[in-house]
């Protein structure tokens, strides 16, 4: 429904759904590209967010980053293990996206595309794509290999395992 989040409880902003994505779960936190372009990142703090305190009150789930010592606190290191995991995932899925492309096997998806003005306005990278299963089931042996070894396998199969949820 357009204005309506229907995750969000319009009475507290509470996220309701039974499953709650990792960028909400983790907010204010980020990980960002360090301006020194080493490949690393920093973690970031969305100060606009209100949830920064001079004193956390651990009864309300707020927490220290630091001890005294100036050592992560165990929340803190949770925290920064979780959004490493994320920039991890996100790398693999971009490595094997761009092998699975490499292998023309990438096609936009029917009805996910931009459409209208929105398609006029829009990058033609924007939208969705799919793997092409009979382009997949094609391959010849050389190339599933080198997509095994780009550990692009998964997410293939992944994503055609889960057109069956989609009907």
């Amino acid at each position: 429904r357009p204005g309506q989040n229907l995750y969000v409880s319009p009475e507290d902003g509470r996220w309701t759904a039974t499953y709650r994505p990792k960028a909400i779960d983790l907010y204010p936190f980020v990980l960002q590209p360090r301006p020194d372009g080493a490949h690393q990142y920093a973690v970031g703090f969305r100060v606009e967010s209100g949830a920064l305190r001079e004193r956390p009150q651990e009864l309300l789930g707020e927490h220290r980053f630091f001890t005294d010592d100036g050592h992560q606190t165990a929340a803190f290191a949770h925290v920064v293990k979780r959004l490493n995991q994320e920039v991890q995932a996100a790398q693999w899925a971009t490595r094997a996206a761009a092998a699975l492309q490499a292998h023309h096997l990438l096609e936009p998806w029917p009805g996910a595309q931009p459409q209208g003005q929105d398609a006029q306005s829009l990058d033609a990278s924007v939208g969705l794509f799919r793997v092409h299963e009979e382009k997949l089931n094609a391959l010849d042996g050389p190339a599933l290999k080198a997509l095994q070894q780009a550990n692009a396998l998964p997410l293939a199969y992944g994503q055609l395992l889960s057109l069956s949820r989609m009907e």
